[in-house]
This record gives structure tokens, C-alpha cells and sequence, in this order.
């Protein structure tokens, strides 16, 4: 289905051809506020429902490695450790929401989720900013923002797939949506035996001891407009999972896996008149996680808690300006510190010329405050735009960071960067620049290691091109990112692509039949800094996919992941030659039936 970067075009429902209604869809993450997605400054991808259904992916790292710059490595199968890249800078470079609200472990080492637990069967969309955020959203926002919106009521959905390693996967949605009141109930079960998620480098790693995965997801949401202009409502989503794993050198562990408990809780009231939007909302965001490896179990909690409050006028039809203030509080086991914030976002226009000016103060208890900013224009002509943005941006360490072993005086990393681009005729070219100083790293031995910022800085930089269109019955989608990432030795950092790409071909000619191939490339990489060690990229995968429709409700497809069985690793040991990698599944399979009322 068809992604458009910036531009007017997204795919509405699934099965329709290029030459369908063309939409602006409204995104909420580039400025905190409701906008058309043309008006937009910032390079911004919107991943809809119809998308994932109609490539079939399964986890959000197969959703998010579809846009140009994004790139992950994960330590097995589905369910095992995943690190998200963006633009060349890792998870605590890039802020996870849900529902607009921050997602982190407080007791992990940098403030993301455990993606790996991050289920697409109750997202509606994703929205991806990239560049420097912090000026909009605060901390951690230095390589953009992951905004997972949950499911809208006014659907009731099904799923039903079976496939390769014993997989299993059902998913049901119910809903109700008035004038006065919405209602809205979703469950999702996956369990797969899985495959071995180590294995000797280079094997095929079938006769090895499975890692099995299990994942149940629960979500409830209910709003409520008591009177015209005034809302309010609740949204609780919780997982449970247990996800076994090897450590990187012994495939046949059995008895090492990971326990995840996740409670996402939300309360928001919402006034609308006119021009005038205000909305307040509290948060609260928990995670239990047990690991039971080699070195005997070890358990983390993590709670974040968050109050929020924004007021927005509206006083031209494309200009609004919009004060924002919250105060969040972050605990990882014993650890925690708090932080106030207070903002302010103008988004207007002169004549043609789109702009965007935003302004943001965090305040912490326990290390060096933050004043961050970000400039954005846009300048579209008749057949053309053109559009550019600079911000500064921040990365703040975790509760358990600061207090961790000899740790002093430990303070945020700070950054800055800027991207340049131009869109026609559905494609964009990007080009942006980005640095970041006082990296967070660790250091010394046990038991006097500790947290350290280090001197100098790494850059980001590299070319990002995207395009969507159609041709007759063909809906065509091709990115590509060109990354150069490197510390403050000029040296390049580890598992970063110098090069990536994606190619979607779907076919609509048929009466009832999707046909759609999916073709990624990923270029060089290495495990270790400075391009050592063995090279883990320069592959290609292809996925293919095929839809039935049995009616206007109901339909049959299949799907085949990594058709031509590459054998490929996101991540190795660290030893020239590898001897040991992790795991990606070669050839697999699924068959399913979909529904939607």
C-alpha cells in the first residue's frame, strides 16, 4: 500500500488501486498537535493499519525497518532483545510513545521500551518524525519520534494464523462509537516454539534447542463527551510475555529466559470551543522484568508517572500556538529522579511559507537542566516543495545510570542537527547532519565501574530518498538511506548500515487478489567500531504476499518470509571470525484468515 513522505497521498482501505481517492491524513507527533500531514516542516511517515495488514508484519521492528534510516538488531527470534536504530543513533536517541505518551524502562540503560514487546495487533498507525525533537517533546528526542497510536473504536477486527515453527497467532477487537461515547475491548495471543536463537556461525542451526516465545495482549479504551466541547476518557493496555533466549556462545541452554509485565494506564480530559483546545491528562507506565540466564535470575521494575497539560489556539485556518507544561517522575528499582517541563509551539504560516518555531525547558532534580529548540519551514510551489529544519535536542540517562557503582556528576548528552529537503511528484530527497556530545558511556571495572559522559562527538549524517506511486493497477514504494556515522576518532560505529533499502510492488488487477513483494537490502555493517571484524550485511530478503477476498468482510492470505532462505545475522560475537550468531529464521511461512466489520 502506498506511504507518502510529506505529501497528500496514503492508502485509505486495504485492496484499493493507485488510482483511489487521495487523502492529507492528520498526524499529531511532528508538532504535539492535530495538523495535515502536507503542512508538516520534518520529514514524518505515517504506517497505517491497512499497511501492516497488507504486508503482514509482525512485530514493530518489521514495520519500522521499512522507512529509510531505521535499522535494528535483536539477539534471537521474535520476543529477544531488540535494539532500534535511527539514523545511525541508538534507542536512547529516539523517543517511544503510545497514545502520546513516553514508553521507557527506568531500570534498563537507555529510555526505550522493550520493543521486542511492542505488539502491531492493537496499533492503529505509527507516526515517524525524524531530526532532532527535544524542542517539541523533550528528552531522548535527538534522532526523531516513534508515536504508536492505539486502535479507534468503530471496527470489530479477527485474525486467525498459523505458520512455520508451530506458530500461532489470534487477535480479536470489538467496538462501539456514538456521538456521546466510544467503547473499545481488544485481546492478541502469539506463541511460536520458535528457533534457536543462537547458533554456530554459518549453520543452519535446525538441530539446535528451541526458544520458544509467548506474548498476551490486553487493551481497554472508553472516552465520554458529557456535553458539546467537553471530553474525557481511560485507555489500559497490558502484556504479558515470556520469551526464551541462548547467551552468545551456548545454543543449548534451556533453562535461560525473560519475563516481561507491562501496564500502560492513561486518564485525559479534552475541551474544544472554537479555536481554543485545551487537554490534561495524567500517565502511568510500569514494567516487571525477570531474567533468568547463566548468572542465575535478576529482576528490574520500572515506573513512569506523568502529568500533562497543553492549551492551543487556533487563530487562522493553518495557524496555531500552543503552550505546554508536565512534570514526570522516573523510578527504576530504587533509583529515581523527576522532572518538570514547560513549552511553547507556534506553527503558522506567511503567504505560502509554512513555519514552525517551538521552545522547551526541562528542569531536573538531579543533573544539569535542558533549554532545547527547533526551526522548521516549508515552501511548496506548483509542482514542488521545499523544506528544512534545525534543532537542538537532548538524551537523558536513566535512574539507574545516575546512581549506578562510582557514578558522578553524570549529565545528559546534548545534540544538534539539521536536514535540508525537496519533494515532487511523490518522491523526497533528505539530506541532514546531526552531532552529539557527552555520549553516555560506560567505563572502569567491577567493582568501581561506573557512567561517564565522553568528550568529543559523534556525527550523524546521510541521505534519505523516498517514493510512492502507482501505475495503472500497481502501487510502487522504494526507499533508500545512505548513513555515516562515527565517534569522535572519525571511526565508524558498529551495526550501523552504510546503506539500506526497501522495495514494495502490489498488483490490484484482480477482482479479489492482493499481490504484493516486499524486497529489502541492507548494505555493510560490522559488529565492532570501526568497520572490523566481519562484515554482517550487503543481503537482500524478499517477502511475498498474496490476499483473497471471500466477501466485503472476510479475507483468506499467505505469506512467505525470507522466500530465498538467506542466512543472515543483525548481530554476532564479537571475535574475527565469528563463531557464534544470532539467530534470524531463514524461510518461513504464514496462512490466516482476516476480518473486519
Amino acid at each position: 500500500m502506498k506511504r507518502h513522505l510529506l505529501s497528500a497521498t496514503i492508502a485509505s482501505i486495504l485492496y484499493t488501486p493507485a488510482y483511489a481517492e487521495q487523502l492529507d491524513p492528520i498526524v499529531v507527533t511532528a508538532n504535539n498537535l492535530e495538523q495535515p500531514i502536507s503542512s508538516v516542516t520534518s520529514p514524518t511517515y505515517v504506517i497505517t493499519r491497512e499497511e501492516i495488514d497488507t504486508r503482514g508484519w509482525e512485530t514493530l521492528t518489521d514495520a519500522l525497518t521499512s522507512l529509510p534510516s531505521v535499522s535494528f538488531n535483536r539477539a534471537g527470534g521474535p520476543g529477544t532483545l531488540t535494539t532500534v536504530r535511527m539514523r545511525g543513533q541508538d534507542g536512547k536517541g529516539i523517543l517511544f510513545m503510545i497514545d502520546g505518551q513516553m514508553v521507557a524502562d527506568p531500570g534498563g540503560t537507555t529510555l526505550s521500551p522493550t520493543i521486542e514487546n511492542l505488539s502491531l495487533d492493537q496499533v492503529e498507525r505509527i507516526e515517524v518524525v525524524l531530526g532532532p525533537q527535544s524542542g517539541i517533546w523533550g528528552s531522548n528526542a535527538s534522532a526523531g519520534v516513534i508515536n504508536i497510536i492505539t486502535r479507534q473504536a468503530g471496527h470489530q477486527t479477527l485474525l486467525v494464523e498459523g505458520g512455520s515453527e508451530n506458530t500461532r497467532r489470534i487477535s480479536a477487537t470489538a467496538s462501539k462509537k456514538t456521538e456521546r461515547y466510544s467503547l473499545l475491548a481488544s485481546l492478541s495471543s502469539v506463541n511460536t516454539e520458535g528457533y534457536t536463537a543462537v547458533k554456530k556461525y554459518g549453520s543452519a542451526g535446525k538441530h539446535n534447542e528451541k526458544d520458544g516465545f509467548r506474548q498476551d495482549d490486553v487493551l481497554f479504551k472508553a472516552s465520554v463527551s458529557p456535553r458539546k466541547g467537553h471530553a474525557l476518557g481511560v485507555s489500559l493496555q497490558h502484556t504479558t510475555a515470556n520469551a526464551e533466549f541462548d547467551d552468545s556462545n551456548n545454543p543449548e541452554q534451556t533453562a535461560t529466559h525473560n519475563e516481561r509485565d507491562l501496564l500502560n494506564k492513561r486518564a485525559w480530559y479534552a475541551f474544544q470551543h472554537g479555536g481554543l483546545n485545551l487537554k490534561l491528562s495524567v500517565s502511568e507506565y510500569t514494567i516487571e522484568r525477570t531474567s533468568y540466564s547463566s548468572w542465575g535470575p535478576y529482576s528490574s521494575h520500572g515506573n513512569l508517572t506523568r502529568w500533562s497539560g497543553l492549551a492551543g489556539y487556533t487563530y487562522t485556518p493553518h495557524s496555531t500556538l500552543q503552550l505546554t507544561a508536565g512534570n514526570e517522575r522516573l523510578q527504576g528499582n530504587k533509583d529515581a529522579y523527576w522532572h518538570d517541563y514547560a513549552g511553547i509551539t507556534h506553527v503558522h504560516t506567511l503567504g505560502r511559507l509554512q513555519l514552525t518555531e517551538a521552545l522547551r525547558t526541562d528542569h531536573f532534580d538531579k543533573f544539569k537542566d535542558a533549554t532545547t529548540g527547533k526551526l522548521g519551514f516549508k515552501l511548496p510551489f506548483e509542482t514542488f516543495s521545499l523544506q528544512g529544519n534545525y534543532g537542538t535536542s537532548y538524551n537523558a540517562p536513566t535512574p539507574f545510570q545516575v546512581s549506578y557503582g562510582a557514578t558522578q556528576n553524570l549529565k545528559p548528552e546534548a545534540g544538534k542537527g539539521w536536514d535540508l529537503g525537496i519533494s515532487a511528484f511523490g518522491a523526497t530527497l533528505t539530506y541532514y547532519d546531526q552531532s552529539i556530545e557527552d555520549a553516555i558511556i560506560y567505563a572502569g571495572t567491577w567493582p568501581n565501574d561506573y557512567y561517564t559522559n565522553a568528550k568529543g562527538k559523534n556525527r550523524f549524517s546521510g541521505w534519505e530518498f523516498s517514493y510512492s506511486g502507482g501505475w495503472g493497477d500497481w502501487d510502487v514504494g522504494l526507499n533508500y538511506a545512505w548513513l555515516d556515522a562515527r565517534d569522535k576518532n572519525d571511526t565508524f560505529l558498529a551495526r550501523v548500515p552504510h546503506d539500506k533499502g526497501t522495495l514494495t510492488l502490489d498488483y490490484y488487477g484482480f477482482s479479489k487478489w492482493h499481490l504484493g513483494t516486499e524486497v529489502q537490502h541492507m548494505g555493510d555493517y560490522h559488529d565492532t567500531d570501526g568497520s572490523s571484524g566481519k562484515n554482517l550485511g550487503n543481503y537482500t530478503l524478499v517477502n511475498v504476499k498474496a490476499d483473497y477476498a471471500l466477501n466485503r468482510h472476510f479475507s483468506l492470505y499467505a505469506k512467505a518470509i525470507n522466500l530465498f532462505d538467506v542466512d543472515y545475522y543483525t548481530a554476532a560475537d564479537q571475535q574475527t571470525p565469528p563463531q557464534y550468531g544470532y539467530n534470524t529464521g531463514g524461510f518461513q511461512w504464514r496462512v490466516g484468515l482476516r476480518g473486519k466489520f
